[in-house]
């Protein structure tokens, strides 16, 4: 495997690794969104 394979493959992984994270966050952005404050009082 030549360097220049290998480090498309690896700028690759990190993106891939950012999306995630990024999907990650914005789920829980929308959890917390959800479960604001005010939902929780009706609920209760």
């Amino acid at each position: 495997m030549t360097l220049e394979c290998y480090r498309r493959i690896s700028i690759c992984a990190l993106q891939v690794v950012g999306r995630l994270q990024d999907h990650r966050l914005c789920n829980q952005k929308i959890r917390n969104v959800r479960l604001s404050p005010e939902e929780l009082k009706k609920r209760t």
